[in-house]
């Protein structure tokens, strides 16, 4: 049988006491909440893979951009609508048209039709 006095075992309680208490302050600051979002699959996936080169993940990303927030006060960048050039302009236009009116456009019954009409054209 081992001989331990009380003084040791206090000491040991007393240890493990202050170990398990230190335990659950970090536990206590490192709280968490949970947020579910929904995004497209692709746009999640690519987020992924160029977070990962960046050593980071989603949830990494999303305390980054929140801690911004508080401390601009603001979004932390300019959100706009994007420019486009004259010519994606002119076929957003032609495309909206098209839909509005499709009997002003040519249609073809499938993709063989579609080759014979653009190869002739070549001629």
């Amino acid at each position: 049988m081992v001989n331990i006095s009380k003084e040791s075992i206090d000491k040991i309680y007393t240890l493990c006491y202050n170990a398990i208490y230190k335990i659950l302050e970090v536990m206590k600051v490192a709280k968490t909440d949970t947020i579910n979002i929904r995004i497209e699959p692709k746009l999640k996936k690519e987020v992924e893979t160029t977070l990962n080169d960046l050593g980071m993940n989603i949830a990494d990303a999303v305390t980054v951009f929140f801690k911004q927030i508080v401390m601009t006060e603001s979004i932390p960048f300019a959100i706009k609508k994007p420019k486009y050039n004259k010519e994606t302009i002119e076929a957003i236009n032609e495309a909206k048209n098209m839909k509005k009116n499709p009997e002003k456009y040519k249609s073809y019954n499938n993709v063989e039709e579609l080759m014979e009409d653009l190869n002739s054209e070549e001629d």
